[in-house]
């Protein structure tokens, strides 16, 4: 079976092995695919890597599949590869990391794709929440206030 290690940016300092489809994904050759960024399955995200290396061999224990391929051409060259792999190595750097800045942009769809959901779905727009901080001063117990606002008022004070 054919497998890709593929450099993911992930602070970690190893390769991860993938399996590589039978039809593989944006038109490469498996023996091309060495500088290659790839999608791949990543816990529960997709990640973009960098193959490494692609072997025959006998596939690990819940390997997964490459997602497809990003680019019709390998995005770093083998002379780049072997440099970054070296730099990699000679630094103690995780190797993901290292190939992330070697990359260049992905493109709106590949980002799109790599999109984690939100907390409120696919809506657009939503900021961060804002935090309002409130403190009981002798102004405040002047005011005239109800409901939830006066439950809140008079907890102040008791509150440590």
């Amino acid at each position: 079976m054919l497998l890709a290690d593929v450099a993911l940016p992930v602070p970690l300092a190893r390769a991860f092995t993938y399996t590589i489809p039978s039809s593989l994904p944006g038109g490469l050759a498996p023996a091309d695919l060495a500088g290659a960024r790839v999608v791949c399955p990543f816990g529960t995200r997709k990640l973009v890597g960098v193959v490494l290396a692609v072997r025959e061999g006998e596939p690990p224990k819940a390997v997964r599949a490459l997602a497809r391929v990003v680019d019709r051409e390998p995005a770093i060259p083998e002379d780049l590869l072997a440099f970054l792999i070296g730099l990699a190595s000679y630094y103690f750097a995780p190797i993901g990391e290292v190939m992330r800045l070697a990359l260049p942009p992905t493109d709106r769809e590949t980002a799109r794709e790599l999109e984690e959901p939100t907390l409120f779905g696919a809506a657009r727009g939503v900021g961060a929440r804002a935090v309002q901080w409130v403190s009981a001063t002798s102004r405040a117990e002047e005011a005239p206030l109800r409901g939830q606002a006066a439950a809140i008022l008079a907890h102040l004070p008791a509150a440590p």
